[in-house]
């Protein structure tokens, strides 16, 4: 075998070796793309659960438009406020409840996870005749 055989003999053993390497490559991507669709299908159904336990208050007209809330421990409480002027979700009992917002704009929220059973009463700290009430259950 000449020197120029031998070389064209090694460049193709070489290119043949890229494709093998391009075509695992591309099997083992797959498979990743198969087990990365498998997590986000369970993140997705995760998050349906984790949005299952979120209620939702709408602040409107100066009103909690739920103002009386019953849940489950766990449950995530949203308040948005829909008002052009802030507003609050102040327990009456803060000690008690934990619950104690900043003040917030329009278009913004407040969460609040209840973790131990009791009810809960609240109002707005620049409006103190917004009530409302939470009660927990088991």
């Amino acid at each position: 075998m000449n020197k120029k055989s031998l070389i064209g003999l090694i460049i193709g053993l070489i290119i043949v070796a890229l494709i093998v390497v391009v075509a695992v490559a591309g099997l083992s991507g797959s498979e990743n793309e198969d087990t990365d669709q498998a997590s986000k299908s369970n993140d997705t159904n995760s998050s349906s659960q984790q949005a299952s336990d979120v209620t939702e208050v709408t602040i409107k007209d100066y009103k909690y438009m739920e103002k009386d809330l019953e849940v489950k421990v766990g449950t995530t409480v949203r308040w948005t406020n829909e008002d052009s002027v802030p507003h609050s979700v102040t327990g009456d009992d803060i000690e008690k409840s934990g619950l104690d917002s900043p003040n917030f704009g329009q278009g913004e929220t407040f969460e609040y996870t209840f973790d131990k059973a009791g009810e809960f009463s609240y109002f707005c700290s620049p409006h103190p005749y917004m009530k409302g009430s939470v009660t927990v259950t088991e």
